[in-house]
């Protein structure tokens, strides 16, 4: 990064991305290799060269497509507590010193 600007080999980069749940609406979490062919090409053809792996990493060969077809990928990590309340304070474990371990393992 220099003046702001995203270099990759001393050329400026615009990223144009969109999130990316490892999901099938017909087999749920279970995502073939034919889906995940059909996501990169899709993603190509609408001039995308970035994807963020919403919420959670995804199966290991996405990432392999993603190179195979230039995708710039931004992996997430399920390290969110959201849904988890006590006394209404949703980010609660995250606050916690002890919990840091847990987190960065993930």
């Amino acid at each position: 990064i220099r003046d702001a600007q995203l270099l990759v080999n001393r050329v400026a980069v615009t990223v144009r991305g969109v999130n990316r749940h490892d999901h099938s609406s017909t087999g749920g979490k279970a995502v073939g290799r034919d889906l995940m062919l059909k996501d990169a090409r899709l993603l190509k053809q609408l001039n995308f060269n970035a994807v963020r792996t919403a919420h959670y990493p995804n199966a290991s060969e996405w990432y392999d497509i993603c190179d195979a077809f230039g995708l710039y990928v931004v992996d997430e990590a399920n390290v969110e507590t959201h849904g988890f309340f006590v006394k209404q304070d949703e980010g609660m474990l995250a606050k916690r010193p002890g919990w840091a371990g847990a987190f960065v393992a993930r």
